[in-house]
């Protein structure tokens, strides 16, 4: 799938590059839910029927800072057959690592990791080596305890060799990491998951990290995935949203859709995934 073009925001430009695709049975991706009621409605799927979910890495570019958010799932993993595409992406966009200035992690997932760090001449580091990387404290503390760290690899390979790379900001709460751009507090999914609100000009959008992994997440908020830490959270902090983006008109960006851009809007008692033009 070719990436869309890049969104104006006032005066913040908005890009995406894909890392490629996840393929998820529809019993994990809403659990609870007989397959017979979710499968209907998922598209696009794969011949196992399982929901294709695609990776859309955004690169905000606001004045001297280029900020990326969440890191896709990297050059190799267990959970897909095809190598990641993330620096080819930036690449083909005339973006170096080495010109990143900030990466936002919304979460501490595999999918999200997955290029924070690479090994180069057998040891790993950052593979963006002048950003600040930004994860919150509440993620941070829980994702690297002892019996996350021994049973995750990804937890293993990433986490630590941020924190020890000097480059790791550790935020408890809200925070404003450029002008107009912030990170809100939306848990539930995980401990200390973050969505990034960016203001610009007569528009604000909404980066929602994993608060919604497919459309249908729309229009039934309360079906959680199996990935979600805390269900209950994740479906009021996921309702929570869908409110305010319907009331406010946010364009929203979306990590998992089949498309990255577009808007909540109000679809009977609840709501519906409207992609962007």
């Amino acid at each position: 799938m070719t990436p869309p073009g890049p969104r104006t925001l006032g005066d913040v430009v908005l890009l995406t590059c894909s890392d490629g695709d996840l393929a998820i049975a529809p019993e994990r991706l809403f659990r609870d839910v007989p397959v017979a009621r979710s499968a209907p409605f998922l598209q696009p799927v794969n011949a196992q029927g399982h929901a294709i979910l695609p990776m859309h890495v955004l690169v905000i570019r606001a004045g001297q800072r280029l900020i990326l958010v969440d890191t896709g799932l990297g050059p190799s993993s267990p959970l897909r057959a095809q190598p990641g595409t993330l620096l080819d992406g930036l690449a083909q966009a005339g973006i170096a690592p080495t010109a990143i200035s900030d990466v936002v992690l919304s979460h501490a997932h595999p999918d999200h990791l997955g290029w924070s760090t690479s090994v180069v001449a057998g040891q790993r580091r950052p593979t963006f080596p002048h950003a600040r990387y930004w994860l919150a404290g509440p993620e941070f503390r829980h994702w690297t305890q002892p019996q996350f760290l021994a049973t995750v690899p990804a937890l293993r390979d990433h986490l630590p060799v941020l924190a020890a790379s000097g480059q790791l900001e550790l935020p408890e709460g809200e925070v404003e990491i450029a002008p107009g751009i912030r990170l809100l507090e939306t848990p539930g999914h995980t401990p200390g998951h973050r969505s990034v609100l960016m203001s610009s000009g007569k528009t604000t959008a909404l980066v929602m990290g994993d608060l919604s992994h497919h459309p249908l997440h729309f229009q039934k908020p309360n079906w959680s995935s199996a990935f979600d830490s805390a269900p209950e959270q994740a479906y009021r902090t996921r309702l929570r949203v869908l409110q305010q983006a319907a009331a406010e008109r946010l364009l929203l960006v979306a990590y998992h859709h089949p498309t990255p851009f577009g808007y909540a809007e109000h679809w009977g008692a609840s709501y519906r995934w409207q992609p962007a033009d």
